[in-house]
This record gives structure tokens, sequence and C-alpha cells, in this order.
């Protein structure tokens, strides 16, 4: 293998270099059409229904094409150059926006349409986000994931969130279309600078069948006890999650308790996101203040807290304030497991494991939404918010092997056998890279 040149020598050393920053740049500007997206679509549901079982359909149209395409995304993220992969879902997602505005623009938006419109985007997004997850190690030295993955989730949750919520909102009260349209372009840019991202093409695997790619990564998965643990902990999670904030529109929108207008409840969300802000900034030193086992545990009886709330207070800078909380611990959440995934998780697995994992963490979330309309419709919002509450704290159970100790172990573990491998011969830089960063 040549020597790397100066030039990239001094880029690497500086910065990340030129390909993670395209690949942020694209993360960057689908989020922040996310964001758009997923809070006009409720929005602009409750101007088509008033029934809770409805809105909360738009959560079901967008998570359960999320689950079932979780694992065909990590195969395809294993099978193809990941940013190819990222690219196609980016322009799927155009399609799909492009279509909701056109709809929405000619008077013919209909609860069927957006629920089509939405489940594409969302089968899409679950496409892209597995993909750029894989790819970061690809972009980046190990010695560099932690900062990496804060950068990536940090935009994410800011421009999702704190940008592009409030700006749903806005958009939504003065021109419905372009709260549609806007996100079509996003998605469009996206595609284009991903591009511009060169990521290696996985090598041959003679033999190799689309069924046998998930099984073996559903099966390490299974045999990793940690990764498995925190999949269905995090399902679990997902599930109060998304029965919460399913119906919280309905809580949050006038005519509901807090009188809220859309713009303000844009606002409210974007707390959330200022949190998470914060918690990527924090993440690293977080973890090695607390451990990640104090902060599952305290994120898990904050999240509980904040969940009750609405029973108790109408109050929006209380439920803000609380979102702050939830969305720094969320984030630092977030940033640990990710790099823990991209250690543990050999390279040429990483798409299919990490697929497997969120089938199982994303598993939930549809039925969250269908529980929180169900629930919402038949005994009233409070009885959803002390049901999401409760629902959180039983995370714990999942979570009680999950210590610090044993996730230092597993790093170090991973870390010896990655040692291992760079002293074996690697493949030509052109090729595949090592497929051994973590444990096999």
């Amino acid at each position: 293998m040549t020597a790397p040149s100066t030039s990239t020598t001094r880029s690497t050393a500086a910065g990340f270099g030129r390909r993670f920053h395209h690949l942020w740049a694209a993360s960057a500007a689908s989020n922040l059409a996310d964001g758009v997206i997923l809070l006009a679509a409720p929005l602009l549901a409750i101007q088509l229904t008033r029934s809770p079982a409805l809105v909360a359909g738009v959560t079901v149209a967008f998570t359960l094409p999320q689950t079932v395409a979780a694992v065909p995304a990590g195969v395809l993220a294993d099978r193809a150059p990941r940013a190819r992969v990222i690219a196609v879902a980016n322009l799927l997602r155009m399609v799909a926006a492009g279509g909701l505005a056109a709809a929405a623009g000619t008077g013919g938006l209909t609860l069927a349409i957006l629920y089509a419109g939405v489940a594409l985007i969302g089968a899409a997004e679950m496409t892209a986000d597995t993909t750029t997850h894989a790819a970061i190690p690809q972009v980046v030295e190990r010695g560099r994931l932690a900062a990496a993955n804060s950068r990536i989730q940090g935009t994410q949750i800011a421009l999702n969130d704190f940008v592009g919520a409030p700006l749903a909102g806005l958009l939504v009260a003065t021109a419905a279309v372009a709260a549609l349209a806007l996100p079509a372009v996003l998605f469009g840019l996206a595609a284009l600078l991903v591009l511009r991202v060169a990521t290696p093409r996985p090598a041959p695997r003679p033999g190799s069948s689309l069924r046998g790619d998930v099984v073996e990564g559903i099966a390490f998965m299974w045999r990793s006890h940690l990764v498995r643990d925190l999949a269905v902990a995090a399902a679990v999670c997902n599930l109060a999650s998304t029965a919460f904030f399913s119906v919280l529109v309905l809580h949050a929108v006038a005519p509901g308790p807090m009188g809220l207008d859309e713009s303000a409840y844009g606002l409210l969300i974007a707390a959330v996101a200022l949190g998470a802000i914060g918690g990527a900034v924090l993440a690293e030193r977080l973890e090695r203040l607390l451990g990640l086992g104090v902060i599952f545990r305290a994120g898990v009886a904050l999240g509980a807290a904040v969940f009750a709330l609405p029973i108790a207070t109408s109050q929006a800078w209380a439920l803000g304030g609380a979102f702050v909380v939830l969305g720094a611990v969320g984030m630092c959440l977030n940033v640990a497991l990710a790099c823990l995934r991209q250690l543990l998780i050999p390279d040429a697995l990483l798409g299919r494991v990490t697929g497997a994992a969120r089938l199982i963490a994303m598993g939930s979330v549809p039925l969250g939404g269908v529980i929180g309309g169900v629930i919402g419709s038949s005994a009233g919002l409070p009885a959803v918010f002390a049901f999401a509450s409760l629902t959180l704290l039983a995370a714990l159970v999942f979570l009680r092997r999950v210590t610090s100790e044993v996730v230092a172990a597993a790093r170090r573990t991973a870390e010896d056998q990655a040692a291992d491998s760079a002293r074996t011969p690697r493949p030509d830089r052109r090729g595949t890279p090592p497929a051994a960063t973590g444990t096999s």
C-alpha cells in the first residue's frame, strides 16, 4: 500500500476529511427535510380529521414501513457502495415529498395520499439512516468515531427538530404546499451531496444469498448479548415514546388543553432538539464521568417523569423544560450506542446487524402509534400519557445487565481484536476495507 500523500495526512489530522464532510452535509440536508415533513404531516392531518386514531395513523404509516425496511436496508448497505444506497433513498424521498406537494397544491390531498407519501418517506429514511451509520467507519478513523457520530447525530437532531419542527409549523400555518415542496428540494440536494462521497464496493461473496445475508446479520446480533439487550430495551422505549408523541399534538394544539397554535407547537417540539444539541456536545464527557450504566437508568427515569407531566400540567414552559432534559439524555445514549455498535460489529456485517437491531428497536414503533390512538379514543389523552410513563419504566428490566463494567469489557475486547487485525495483511485501499473492526 502506498503511503498517503502529505495533503491527505494534513487533512485527516486537521479535520475529518472531505468524504466525511460531504456525508455530513448530505445528512444535514435530508434531516432538515425530515424535520419539516414529520411535523407537517400530523398538522396537515388534523386539518383533515380530529380523530385521535386517524391522526395517530400518520405515525403508523411512517413507522411501519421503517420497521419492514430495517433488515433489507442493512443488506443493501453491505452489498452495494453505501454512498449510492443513500443517494437512491434520498431520490425516493424527493419523489414522495414532491407528490404530496402536488396533491396539496391542487386541493387533492387526502388522508390516504398522506399516508402513502409518508410511508415511502419512512422506508427510504430507514435505508438512508442505516447506511449512513454503516458508512461512518469507512470515512473516518476509529479514534474519531465518537466525534463523528456526535456531529452527525447532533446535526440530525438540530435540523430535524430544532429547525425543521418550528419551520414546519410556520409553513403549515402560512402555505401548506411549501411545507412539502421544501423537503423535496432538500432531499434532492442530499442525493447530489452524497454522490461526492467515495465508499468502497463490498468484496464479492460467491455463493451468498439474500436469505443467507439476512440470517447472518440476525444471528450475529442475537449472539451479542449487549447488542441484543440494548435493542430490546430500545423497543420498549420506542413503544412508550411513540404512544406519547403520536397524540401529543391533540393535547397541545388548540382546541386542546394547552391551546397552542401550529407555530408554538413546533417550538415546543424543538425543545427536545435543543437539549439534544447540548447532549451531543457533552456526550463523551458525561460518559466518562458517570458511565453508561448510570446514564441508561437515569435517562429512563427522567423520561418516565416527562411522559407523565402532561397529566399534571398544561403549562408549555414546564413541558418545554422537561423536553430539553429528555433530548440531552437521549442524545448521550444515541452517540454512545452508535460508537459501540461500530466497534463491536465487523464492517462486512455492520449494515445487516444494524438493520437487525433496528428491526427489534423499531418494531414496536407502529404498535405504539396504534396503542396511543386506541387509548386516546377510548380512555382519553391522560391515559395515553400514563401508559407511556409506565411502559418506559419497564425498559429497566432489559437494562439490568447493561452496566458500565460490561460495556468497558466489551470495548477492551473489540480494541484487542482490532489490534490483532491491524497486524495482518490488508487489501489494497481500492478494495474493501478490513472486515474485522470489532468482535466476530
